[in-house]
């Protein structure tokens, strides 16, 4: 969710500045802003994915012990919320 939050705020501001009237100095203006802001994006997106597939290996080889009390509490008050009773 941060990283889409990011992504969106960066196109605003490519947005912004893109908005902006050409100057004398600048004759396209800023338009170059959005090309730069998606290759950030794209590089960012390529290191969140390797960060990821880092982790998940990391735990082929040692793998984290799972809360089952707690993962079938919370599956059991999922499963209960959303059975056909309700829905009569």
């Amino acid at each position: 969710m941060l990283s889409d939050i990011g992504s969106l705020a960066l196109s605003l501001v490519a947005m912004w500045f893109t908005a902006r009237p050409p100057s004398p100095r600048k004759t396209y203006g800023f338009y170059r802003f959005e090309i730069l802001a998606a290759l950030l994006n794209g590089l960012l997106l390529f290191v969140i994915a390797g960060f990821i597939s880092y982790e998940a290996y990391k735990r082929f080889f040692e793998p984290s012990t799972v809360a089952s009390g707690t993962m079938m509490l919370i599956a059991t008050i999922g499963l209960l919320e959303k059975s056909p009773a309700h829905l009569f």
